[in-house]
C-alpha cells in the first residue's frame, strides 16, 4: 500500500488546468478596439495584459496577448 494509505489517508488526485495563450498578430488596418470586440474583450484589459503604453500606436505583426483566451 502506499504511504498515505498506510496511515489513513486518502490521495486526491486534482486535474492541473491547461492554460491556452492565444495571440493575435496584428494585421494592416487593424485597432485595438476591433480586435477587442472580436475576442469578446475590453479594450482595457488588451491595453493591460499587453503593457501598451499608446493604444492610438499599434504596429503590424505585432503579437497581442488575448486576455482570457482559451
Amino acid at each position: 500500500p502506499e504511504p498515505a494509505e498506510a496511515e489513513g489517508h486518502s490521495v486526491t488526485a486534482v486535474p492541473t488546468p491547461i492554460v491556452t495563450r492565444v495571440i493575435h498578430v496584428v494585421q494592416v488596418g487593424e485597432t485595438l478596439g476591433e480586435i477587442a470586440e472580436r475576442y469578446g474583450v475590453s479594450l482595457d484589459d488588451l491595453i493591460a495584459a499587453n503593457d501598451i503604453t499608446n493604444p492610438d500606436i499599434i504596429e503590424v505583426g505585432t503579437q497581442l496577448l488575448i486576455p482570457g483566451g482559451e
